[in-house]
């Protein structure tokens, strides 16, 4: 999967992104974090959740629900 960068006015305006599904979707912005660091950020007990590069919260979400990745992950490994 290759990775989409939108460029506005010379800076790089996506950003990576956690999704997750427990009910409704969420999604928390781990641009810049470790990675332990970012999956310390996640909730307890931590979620399926996937990686996404987007501009905003709401676009990083859209792009998981297109994915229909709903089933995915609210199930447990």
């Amino acid at each position: 999967m290759g990775k989409l960068l939108y460029l506005e006015n010379g800076h790089i305006t996506s950003r990576l992104w956690y999704a997750w599904y427990d009910g409704s979707y969420q999604a928390i912005d781990v641009s810049g974090k470790t990675k332990a660091a970012a999956l310390a950020s996640l909730p307890t007990p931590t979620p399926n959740f996937v990686q996404q590069v987007a501009r905003s919260k709401e676009e990083a979400i859209a792009f998981v629900k297109d994915m229909q990745a709903e089933a995915l992950l609210a199930s447990p490994l």
